[in-house]
């Protein structure tokens, strides 16, 4: 889990340019980036996102075309 100051996680939104697990758009708890092997050469930077409904995604950093960081004061 990310977060700015060890408390709270991030709140983010996300548009990709391509649909990830059928949506074009996740709001959600950043929970962490990491990087995918796909064919055992090199690797691919993934975000992990955790919804609002509680499910995880893998969204490729490649497809991402905007992102928001919701700050709640």
């Amino acid at each position: 889990m990310v977060s700015v100051d060890g408390s709270d996680p991030l709140q983010v939104y996300r548009v990709m340019r391509e649909a990830v697990d059928g949506q074009m758009f996740f709001k959600g708890r950043l929970d962490g980036i990491e990087t995918v092997n796909d064919h055992g050469d090199r690797g691919r930077d993934v975000v992990i996102i955790v919804s609002d409904d509680g499910r995880s995604h893998r969204v490729p950093i490649g497809v991402i075309t905007r992102a928001n960081l919701e700050v709640e004061f």
